[in-house]
């Protein structure tokens, strides 16, 4: 999962998944932290007039006019460390107007930093994809998390590290992953403004700021995959408890 630690001028990056909703709110959400200093710097970026963000829509606008107006916006001298452009949907963008993209991917500036999503990353040539950064974030399906789930995770963040030890002695990971990484998502998503936290999880959400959930995100769909192969369930189990 990226996070706002993990961004670097010079750098392009490429996010991609069918969670193009919550794709778009991470993004703006680390634009803003990027690029808004004082309180009229998130007045201009709500209104989608801060002059050191840019938008560019495949799905609206997607030839080399498009790529030549985004010149155009780099050449301006930014008010703030950094500029950010963001570009939805990549992957609808004509071959002509990609050669001329890769040709700012190439040598991007060092103040400047390229968000590119795509739901599908077929269409996209090597040239494009080598220069970035992928990420990917998937999106889950729907599961229901009950009251006893969303209570047993939360005592378990609270505890001390030996108490978290005893209390998933005799857990199954595999029964109660999927729940605990819905649990997160709720929690990620009220980071980045998507949907309000419910009234069970109001506190967690207050305990985990956004760096925090995005990592544990990463690390626990990491567990969910090596739970397909012959990794040993209990030191997994273990690793997981100890970074909440």
């Amino acid at each position: 999962m990226l996070a706002v630690e993990q961004i670097k001028g010079g750098k392009s990056y490429l996010i991609w998944g069918q969670a193009d909703l919550e794709i778009l709110k991470l993004i703006r959400d680390l634009a803003k932290r990027l690029i808004c200093k004082e309180k009229k710097d998130f007045v201009l970026f709500e209104a989608n007039t801060h002059p050191d963000f840019y938008f560019l829509d495949g799905n609206e606008s997607n030839g080399i006019k498009a790529i030549s107006e985004l010149r155009e916006f780099l050449k301006l001298r930014p008010i703030s460390d950094l500029k950010v452009v963001l570009i939805k949907d990549i992957h609808l963008f004509t071959l002509e107007a990609l050669n001329a993209l890769l040709k700012i991917l190439e040598e991007p500036p060092s103040n400047l930093i390229i968000f590119l999503t795509a739901t599908n990353l077929g269409p996209l040539p090597e040239t494009i994809t080598s220069r970035c950064e992928i990420f990917e974030i998937r999106k889950l399906i729907s599961i229901k998390v009950s009251k006893e789930d969303i209570d047993f995770f939360s005592k378990l963040v609270k505890s001390s590290i030996s108490e978290r030890f005893l209390k998933t002695k005799n857990l199954d990971l595999e029964e109660k992953l999927d729940s605990w990484i819905q649990i997160l998502r709720i929690l990620f998503k009220s980071k980045i403004k998507a949907d309000s936290p419910p009234k069970e999880l109001e506190e967690l959400a207050k305990f985990y700021d956004f760096k925090k959930v995005s990592s544990l995100l990463a690390l626990f769909y990491e567990a969910k995959k090596l739970l397909k192969t012959n990794v040993n369930k209990k030191l997994l189990l273990e690793n997981l408890v100890l970074k909440l």
